[in-house]
């Protein structure tokens, strides 16, 4: 079993020119033929595992955006590496703050997994949570485990692109996000967006690329340290464009920060020239 340190990684990516922009149905999608039956800490699923591809949002996500998102994946959170990447860092949010500017129907997409446990996703809407679960936790991805080729099974019953419609959220609701390690096999350590963890590490860390719905999302899975390299869980929320600009927007003293850097350096240009 490989060591890691549990984080939360979310982050956005501009997909190119054929970025899904139109929205889904909370209804939309075909049930999964097989789905995990275990709920960890007795907790309900928030809704049934759709197939990848299964309507036209879905389909559009899984033609259009899903190599992307893989690919960037795996440039910025390789096997074993610890996430350092300079340009991914310019768009670092903080995950205890997935609060949504307006009101949106909110699906989670399943992109893939690294792990050696078989995980368990949640979340809750509640906000401003003291615990990992909060007042109304809610299962996401029982068994977020994946096999290769095309079969599913009770133990990995997942596929690329697969997902969850979460539900309709008004503004200002804040989303938090929670992984059990090896949930699905009994396991018990909770890790938590909300910085609220059993190790006392921040175990969430959050990225944005302003110009999609998509927020990409990664989660570790063991208790204490680790490689940091943020892949046990992907999944990928959608949460609309509107929420995704808001996000990606630095706050003002972020701004202020930034503008002060960029004057020190005319500055410095100024005097160069003139010497």
């Amino acid at each position: 079993m490989k060591k890691k340190v549990l984080l939360v990684t979310s982050f956005v990516l501009l997909a190119g020119a054929a970025q899904a922009q139109g929205g889904f149905s909370l209804t939309g999608g075909t049930t999964a033929s097989v789905e995990s039956s275990v709920r960890p800490f007795g907790l309900n699923i928030v809704d049934h595992v759709k197939v990848a591809g299964s309507d036209s949002a879905s389909a559009s996500f899984k033609n259009n955006e899903l190599k992307t998102l893989k690919n960037f994946a795996n440039t910025n959170l390789r096997e074993g590496t610890p996430m350092s990447n300079s340009d991914v860092q310019l768009h670092r949010i903080d995950p205890s703050k997935i609060k949504l500017n307006t009101a949106a129907d909110v699906r989670a997409y399943f992109v893939g997994e690294g792990a050696g446990y078989h995980n368990t996703l949640g979340f809750n809407s509640q906000g401003g949570s003291t615990s990992t679960f909060g007042s109304d936790p809610k299962l996401i991805f029982p068994d977020a485990s994946e096999r290769g080729g095309t079969t599913r099974t009770t133990s990995e019953p997942m596929k690329s692109g697969d997902f969850v419609n979460m539900g309709n959220f008004s503004a200002n609701t804040q989303l938090n996000f929670f992984l059990i390690a090896n949930g699905a096999n009994g396991g018990t350590n909770k890790y938590s967006t909300n910085h609220i963890n059993p190790d006392n590490l921040v175990h969430a860390v959050a990225f944005t690329l302003p110009g999609t719905p998509y927020l990409l999302i990664g989660f570790e899975d063991l208790y204490g340290g680790g490689d940091r390299d943020y892949n046990d869980i992907l999944f990928t929320l959608d949460v609309g464009r509107a929420n995704i600009d808001h996000l990606s927007s630095p706050e003002p003293t972020t701004g202020l920060i930034l503008l002060g850097f960029i004057g020190l350096a005319l500055a410095r240009q100024r005097r160069k020239v003139a010497a």
